[in-house]
């Protein structure tokens, strides 16, 4: 599901931009590529940083009821998934590292010889970039599998500085990166935004049972609305800085796919609202089932993995600020 609505937000916003979708082309790859990369990084944000959701905690009566063999079989799932998603998205980095260098050299995929696609990674920011993914991502999966083998390790807090470092990379190569405030902005969306996204899809594919739930959601829902407030700030931050108007905002394939993810912003600040007030209490009292609650968690995830979609397909269009001058 994730890889389907995945294809389907870039396919949009390729549309929305005005990018031709048609065979396989060095672009489209790369756009596809971008955006299943930065889901996976995303979820390997989250895998890292779910475990705090059920941290031990002597004045919550839930965590307090979790016990502690339940609790090693959260982080033994915790920690399976990371290595995955944290291979996954250096898999993925390779592809877009390849497609990229595509697109700089004007040849073909099955063409790029070995010595173009050096210098990409070594002479072009981007590919330079891709580089510290690749390598951040297999740290942290590394990291992932010494969990795995020895529990006794505490890997968590280095595994979401560098899972953090790695997802920032790319962004801050691409736009905005020419101008320090931008990239701040540019910066904290992101990472506000992938621990909004990346925990809750976490706490989906690891929590099992509802007193599981109990204790991750309402922690969760406390995180969330931060990151909520801090994403909406620093993109309109961000939008204000790279467009001299709203009109040329309107005009350009960058400023629409900026819109429609704005779109997607505010019907997940709306949903989120409705299940805080209609959702989180029930579940913290164990009073829903834990299929119902994973039911509902996929349909916000699949939303915001449409808003990934949209934001890895702004790389690939030209920035108003560009156009009119």
């Amino acid at each position: 599901m994730v890889a389907a609505t995945s294809v389907l937000g870039v396919t949009i916003a390729l549309l929305v931009s005005g990018v031709t979708v048609s065979g396989v082309e060095p672009t489209n790859v790369a756009a596809f590529a971008r955006a299943g990369m930065l889901t996976a990084l995303v979820a390997t944000v989250g895998f890292s940083a779910v475990g705090w959701l059920l941290r031990e905690d002597s004045t919550n009566r839930g965590a307090r009821l979790l016990s502690a063999s339940r609790r090693q079989n959260f982080h033994s799932r915790q920690w399976r998934y990371l290595a995955l998603s944290a291979i996954l998205g250096a898999a993925l980095a390779l592809v877009y590292a390849v497609s990229s260098a595509s697109v700089i050299t004007g040849e073909p995929i099955l063409a790029l010889t070995l010595t173009e696609f050096r210098i990409f990674i070594s002479q072009v920011g981007l590919g330079r970039a891709l580089l510290i993914v690749i390598f951040g991502a297999c740290v942290v999966a590394g990291m992932a599998v010494a969990s795995i083998i020895r529990p006794s390790m505490k890997w968590a807090v280095p595994a979401v500085c560098i899972s953090i470092l790695s997802l920032i990379a790319v962004p801050l190569s691409g736009h905005g990166s020419h101008e320090s405030v931008t990239s701040g902005f540019v910066a904290v969306h992101v990472i506000a935004a992938a621990l909004w996204c990346g925990l809750l899809a976490a706490l989906a594919a690891t929590a099992r049972s509802r007193i599981e739930w109990a204790v991750g959601l309402p922690r969760f829902s406390q995180v969330a609305g931060w990151c909520v407030l801090i994403v909406a700030l620093s993109g309109v931050g961000s939008a204000i800085l790279l467009s001299d108007s709203l009109a040329a905002l309107v005009a350009s394939g960058y400023g629409r796919v900026v819109l429609a993810k704005a779109f997607l912003l505010v019907s997940l600040v709306l949903g989120g609202w409705w299940w805080r007030k209609h959702w989180i209490e029930p579940v913290s009292r164990h009073k829903v089932d834990s299929v119902v609650t994973i039911r509902r968690s996929a349909i916000e995830i699949a939303v915001m993995v449409l808003a990934i979609g949209f934001a890895a397909v702004l790389a690939l269009t030209v920035e108003p600020t560009t156009v009119t001058k």
